[in-house]
């Protein structure tokens, strides 16, 4: 019983962790494939959709910052602001 649950384990938190990384990681290793530097539509999309999820992150710890910095917020989860479209605002989907 043992064994299987270490090789679950791995598979779950190691492979998969992996093949998501390689699916996010994937637009960027397209681009830096391509030769020449030209920036076309495709790279503005690219830098827009960054911009907007830096400053959604940015934004987002900045209030939770605020939240958590006031005593009488101890215990109590932040659900205004950004942090009431998501829980985990780094990785905003």
């Amino acid at each position: 019983m043992g064994q299987v649950v270490y090789i679950r384990s791995y598979a779950q938190v190691y492979l998969l962790q992996g093949a998501l990384l390689f699916v996010v990681a994937m637009p960027m290793l397209l681009i830096n494939r391509r030769h020449g530097t030209a920036v076309d539509v495709f790279s503005g999309v690219g830098v827009c959709v960054w911009l907007f999820g830096f400053l959604f992150e940015s934004v987002a710890d900045a209030q939770l910052s605020r939240f958590t910095g006031e005593p009488q917020n101890r215990g109590k989860i932040l659900q205004t602001g950004l942090w009431r479209f998501t829980r985990h605002p780094n990785y905003f989907r």
